[in-house]
Formats: structure tokens, sequence, C-alpha cells
């Protein structure tokens, strides 16, 4: 998958100069849009095919997150519920969406965006550890998959987790302090994120 993403990027340098490319907010309809008439309109086309597609596909599956977690009493009960018809979480769908629009009152798609990537990469550090800790814990427990390099390339995803952590916060404060100096509004949108996620730890604690 890296090696893809490495040609296309050169593929896009051939197409689009590297200034042009840094200022440009849609880099593939820009170089598609350069090669064929209409092709921005393609590629926008194709954005939104696979936008819809992969949404349709995490609204689904994380809704059965809260469903389980309520089957399992550790959430509320009433998300657990079945729908008579269409047999599936609909309590968790409907509360889902609520809290969906909530959220887009938070801020801009980008904002939303920065928040849910600095937690989803720190929930990714904290799993890649949790390999380390069930080593520990459990070490005589069936594994029919390990992780090969072990220890070595864990660690070296953490790290690199960590970093990318970091520098994302190092990212967002510098963004706040500009733009308040520019007397404009500011938000660290990794620590919103972190506020967001903690909202739901009282609620775990209580059942």
């Amino acid at each position: 998958m890296t090696a893809i993403y490495l040609l296309m990027n050169v593929a896009y340098a051939y197409v689009l100069p590297i200034d042009q490319m840094a200022k440009s907010k849609l880099v593939a309809a820009d170089v598609a849009e350069r090669r064929f008439a209409g092709g921005g309109r393609w590629i926008a086309a194709v954005a939104l095919i696979s936008t819809f597609g992969t949404t349709n596909s995490i609204i689904l599956a994380m809704a059965r997150v809260y469903f389980s977690m309520a089957r399992m009493k550790v959430f509320p009960r009433a998300l657990g519920r079945v729908h008579h018809r269409f047999h599936m979480a609909a309590a968790s769908l409907v509360v889902q969406g609520v809290w969906s629009v909530l959220l887009l009152f938070s801020g801009t798609i980008d904002t939303l965006t920065d928040m849910l990537i600095f937690v989803s990469w720190t929930f990714y550090a904290a799993g890649a550890y949790g390999v380390f800790v069930l080593r520990r814990k459990a070490p005589d427990a069936p594994r029919p998959y390990k992780v090969p390099g072990y220890p070595f390339v864990p660690w070296i995803f953490i790290i690199f987790a960590l970093l990318y952590l970091l520098l994302t916060i190092c990212n967002d404060i510098a963004g706040y302090q500009a733009a308040v100096a520019a007397g404009k509004p500011g938000m660290i949108n990794s620590a919103l994120g972190t506020v967001l996620v903690l909202i739901g730890a009282p609620i775990y604690v209580f059942y």
C-alpha cells in the first residue's frame, strides 16, 4: 500500500508541480483536470461513491459496538434493542445519529477529522502496546497468529504513533497561538477530541 501511494505521488508530481500541489486542496482532481476535460468531476464522483460506501459500513458497524456493550451490561440497556422487522441495532443507530449531528456543531469537518485522527492514533498505540500486556498476562494463551518481528515491530509502531501524536499536539498548539495572535477564535483539536472521548468514561464506570 505504501508503494502504491508513493507511485501516486510521483505521478502527481509529474503532472502537477510541487509548488502547485502544495496549494491544491484536491490534488487528484486537479491532476485529472489537467489530463482530460472534466477529469476533476469524475474524480469527485468517484470520491463521493467511495465516501458513501465507507460511511454506510462505518455507521452500521460502529452502532454494533454500543449494542454489544448494552448486551454486556456496560452501557444503557435500551441501546441493546433490536428492530422487530429489520433485526438491526435500531436504538444504537438512532443515538449514534443524534450524537453525530451534535458533533457537527463542534466545528468544521476539518476540525472533526483532526480530532478523529488524533484519538484513533491514541488507540492504535494503546492497541499495539496491548500485545505486550497480553504476552505478559496470558503467556500460555493459544496464538494462531503472532506478530512478525516481535518485539521490535510493535515497538517501532508505538514509537511512530507517539511521535505522530506529539507532533500533532505541537502543531495544534502552534495553530491555536497563531489564531489568537490574529484575533481569531482558536481551538486545540487534539485536546477537544480527548475531552469528547473522556465524556464516555464516567458512563462506563457507572455501568
